[in-house]
């Protein structure tokens, strides 16, 4: 089992579990935290059902959209690191994760097979600010909706993979769509994550790159960019704008270019240029 893909779940990890059943989520921790869990609850149950309502009134018809969410709620950091990872490696600055779990037909590659989607699952570092504030209300809502944005669109994920950035989903489409959906129900809080975030940064006009993590610039930089990337085509284009893009994007991505000018009329160029004089103009 140690070396099982997405292992291991709450229930590898703990002797006893609090669970929590609501509509659309089943909220999960260890017994032991039962308390703070129970708080956090319907949250997270409020967010998935947000999130939910708008992307069904403003995404295009497609398959396999979530219809409730799992997610598990760990204060311990290596504890949270641990899950679904493999007791993979903290990479020291996430809050939260949704795993996506894809299922591959047995001759994956070939042109008649396709990327399944097997669910996802989702997990919060309850040791996270947001949940230990005094706001911690609005931060849990915050991490919550943007998980479950993430979840609502890894199905149209394709698979296609490549170490070329060209050729990859681009980070800044995946991460700005979920921080766009967290901040569209909270623009107070958008606008000071920006300002915050850019303040004394040195801004280069360039969209971030595919790794945040190895980016020139912050990692809560590049968040603020991604987001104000995907505001900028919703102010252009229109929410229903943004949503097709993104769904295209995630099922095409070689195809930016295209999807920008179907979204706002710019090729990616033109689009970059326009969209750093926007960060500029916001970021004060």
């Amino acid at each position: 089992m140690a070396t099982a893909v997405y292992y291991p779940a709450p229930w590898d990890l703990y002797d006893d579990m609090y669970v929590k059943r609501q509509r659309h989520t089943v909220t999960i921790a260890a017994k032991k935290n039962a308390a703070a869990a129970s708080r956090y609850a319907p949250i997270i149950e409020q967010s998935a059902k947000t999130d939910l309502d708008l992307w069904k009134s403003k995404a295009p018809s497609v398959p396999n959209t979530p219809k409730g969410f799992l997610v598990v709620v760990e204060p311990d950091r290596k504890t949270y690191t641990k899950l679904y990872n493999n007791g993979g490696l903290d990479v020291g600055w996430d809050a939260g994760q949704s795993v996506p779990m894809p299922t591959f037909n047995e001759g994956y590659g070939g042109k008649e097979d396709r990327l399944e989607f097997g669910g996802a699952r989702i997990k919060m570092d309850a040791s996270s600010e947001r949940f230990t504030s005094s706001a911690w209300r609005r931060g849990v809502a915050d991490i919550s909706r943007h998980e479950i944005a993430h979840a609502l669109v890894q199905p149209q994920d394709s698979g296609s993979y490549s170490f070329d950035d060209e050729k990859s989903l681009r980070s800044w489409v995946v991460e700005g769509f979920a921080e766009y959906v967290t901040n569209r129900f909270d623009r107070e809080l958008g606008d000071q994550g920006v300002r915050n975030a850019l303040a004394g940064q040195e801004f280069d006009g360039e969209l971030p790159s595919s790794d945040f993590d190895s980016d020139a610039n912050p990692v809560s930089m590049n968040y603020a960019l991604s987001y104000l990337a995907i505001r900028f085509i919703a102010e252009e284009g229109g929410e229903e704008a943004v949503f097709k893009f993104v769904v295209d994007h995630y099922k095409k991505p070689t195809e930016l270019d295209q999807q920008l000018q179907s979204a706002v009329g710019m090729g990616e160029s033109e689009f970059q240029a326009a969209w750093a004089q926007y960060v500029r103009s916001n970021s004060r």
